[in-house]
């Protein structure tokens, strides 16, 4: 049996041992933990083990932190964290759990922590996997931004590509950039010296010029067969004229907020009082260090958001980013649906925090004028338990004689919404409608309209709109309050609405009854 002398004799050993091995200095106050100081492996380099050992240097030398958080992603962002992990003890190296992929790029940076007290983390660096390519294998990259025929506001671009080799990595790339499609003038031409995907120019490029570019991989004097060409515009003073077709492009990104334990606490950085009891969102803002959404499907329609026919669809990046590119001037919407069948895996749950807090679809009217390039279209998307999944709004349109009533089975409507004001209740609403016999039609429109609940004066119906396909004769709408027609018309109305269901030739099918069960008041009434 253990005696309490041979206990305390043991504690007293492992207390020395632990001081021992930093040196016998005290943990640090947590309030004050700082940076870390990145060590191994350099910036850029190469690491010829999958199991590499990354190693760092606390600068207080007078204490040390209980332990350190490293983040290991293939992500710049760090969005993808599953290599990340932690030391548990104040030791200043550390090796990821399971093998890095072979001829990949990796991001890494440090935190020191105490308990669950994170301090400030360090830069970040990258680093390469090997092995080298064979230099007969090597492959053509693939080209990421800009877009190709984009405008840009800077004359100092980012030229972004992937590695179009699978397992291994090159020891450059070569880049050829001129205003000259056919590269006689040689002037931007250059290298990256690494295996890095990312290359600026040596000095700043003209404004209002379109620009041509091409990559290709390099072993010692090998060199592989070149990227596709791509063309972007440069307009940094925001005055030039486009060249070519238009295009829109913009980021899904994760808008982030941190809620502390404590609900008296200020808000943190990222975050957003919400008002009317709601607590803590974030704040609807595209922060440096939030990071872009992939596998996220942005879809283009034509016309008004109101009513939408579906040009494009984009999967975005492991940036978040999106762009439709070689569009005529017009009107355009871009919208994204958290609950398509593609997204709801990859967004849900959650709720849109922009352009409009918790609507869903989230649409944005584009009027896209003749060779314009219109950036800085934007989604954010904060992770929100209350309401886990977005809400809808409502609308209206011209009444269709009604088919039997047994086509629609209407599931889900709003008893009463509100616009303008806050605490009232919600400003928007979903419809969703299941039809009889899907197989019949491509899709169902919504159309809705207001009426006076004192006078019974109605205004215009609505355009037809799109209702979400959601599987099995199932379709959704979310419907904003102030996207109603006519909203503020009526101080007290009742909203009318009605389902129209259509074939691939937009031929009507079948249309339901118009129904007058949904009120809409002003906040504050």
């Amino acid at each position: 049996m253990i005696t309490d002398l041979r206990i305390r004799k043991l504690i007293t050993a492992f207390a020395i041992v632990s001081l021992n091995a930093c040196g016998g200095s005290p943990v640090c106050a947590t309030a004050s933990l700082q940076s870390p100081t990145l060590n191994s492996p350099a910036d850029f380099s190469v690491v010829a083990s999958l199991l590499p050992t990354l190693s760092w240097n606390y600068p207080d030398a007078g204490c040390h932190p209980k332990g350190y958080r490293i983040d290991l992603s293939p992500d710049q962002n760090f969005a993808d964290t599953s290599l990340s992990g932690g030391t548990g003890n104040p030791s200043t190296d550390w090796s990821p759990g399971s093998n890095l992929q072979p001829g990949d790029e990796y991001f890494w940076k440090v935190a020191a922590i105490n308990d669950t007290t994170l301090g400030p983390a360090s830069v970040y660096r990258r680093f390469f996997t090997g092995p080298y390519c064979d230099p007969a294998a090597l492959a053509a990259p693939t080209l990421v931004w800009p877009a190709d025929g984009e405008t840009i506001n800077t004359t100092m671009p980012g030229l972004h590509w992937a590695n179009g080799n699978a397992g291994c990595i090159p020891q450059g790339y070569g880049i050829h950039l001129s205003a000259d499609p056919a590269f006689a003038d040689t002037t931007h031409n250059g290298g990256t010296g690494n295996p890095d995907q990312l290359w600026y120019p040596g000095h700043d490029l003209a404004d209002c010029t379109t620009y041509y570019w091409l990559v290709f991989a390099g072993i010692d004097t090998t060199f592989g067969p070149n990227s596709a060409v791509r063309s972007f515009h440069t307009n940094a003073s925001g005055t030039c004229a486009a060249a070519g077709m238009g295009s829109i492009s913009g980021i899904v990104w994760h808008d982030l907020c941190a809620v502390p334990a404590d609900p008296a606490a200020p808000p943190p950085s990222g975050c957003i009082d919400l008002g009317g009891g709601e607590g803590l969102g974030a704040n609807g803002i595209h922060d440096p260090d939030e990071p872009g959404i992939a596998g996220v499907h942005v879809k283009l329609g034509q016309g008004a958001c109101m009513s939408t026919v579906i040009l494009q669809t984009y999967l975005t990046g492991a940036d978040g980013i999106y762009s439709f590119n070689n569009l005529p001037a017009g009107t355009y919407c871009v919208f994204v649906d958290a609950t398509d069948l593609d997204n709801a895996p990859v967004l849900l749950p959650g709720a849109w925090t922009r352009p409009m807090r918790w609507v869903n679809p989230t649409r944005q009217a584009v009027i896209l004028g003749q060779a314009e390039h219109r950036s800085g279209i934007i989604f954010g998307w904060g992770d929100r338990t209350s309401p886990a999944t977005p809400t809808p709004i409502a609308t209206l349109a011209p009444t269709f004689t009604p088919t039997p009533a047994s086509f629609f089975k209407l599931a889900i409507k709003p008893n009463h919404i509100y616009y303008r004001g806050t605490g009232c209740g919600d400003h928007q609403a979903q419809f969703q409608v299941q039809v009889a016999d899907p197989n019949k039609i491509a899709g169902v429109w919504l159309f809705i309209r207001l009426q006076d609940k004192k006078g019974g004066e109605t205004t215009g119906w609505s355009e037809a709109l799109v209702m979400t396909p959601m599987g099995s004769g199932w379709y959704s709408y979310m419907l904003l309050s102030e996207a109603i027609p006519d909203f503020t018309k009526f101080a007290d109305a009742i909203i009318q609405y009605q389902f129209v269901a259509y074939d691939k030739s937009f031929a009507r099918v079948a249309a339901s009854d118009v129904y007058l069960d949904v009120e809409l008041s002003a906040c504050g009434k």
